[in-house]
């Protein structure tokens, strides 16, 4: 059984929100923990949208509606 490896992520997504479906670019960064054996790029990928969905919605009270992956990188967390 593999250990957890923390990864760094940086994430940048385009879309639109709001009811006049304005275009906006929005972004994130930090830190997850990923077993190696069992995740996959596309599973994390889908998370780590679904988070900045959350944010954003949290944030403006809209959705982030048609998001666009601008900027994707995710490395092991030591140098």
């Amino acid at each position: 059984m593999s250990a957890a490896v923390e990864y760094h992520y940086v994430l940048t997504l385009s879309g639109t929100t709001g009811p006049r479906r304005d275009q906006v670019m929005v972004g994130t960064n930090g830190v997850v923990e990923l077993d190696p054996a069992t995740s996959t790029r596309a599973g994390v990928c889908n998370e780590l949208i679904k988070h900045v969905q959350d944010a954003v919605l949290a944030r403006t009270g809209s959705l982030l509606d048609d998001p666009n992956i601008v900027c994707v990188e995710l490395e092991p967390n030591q140098l």
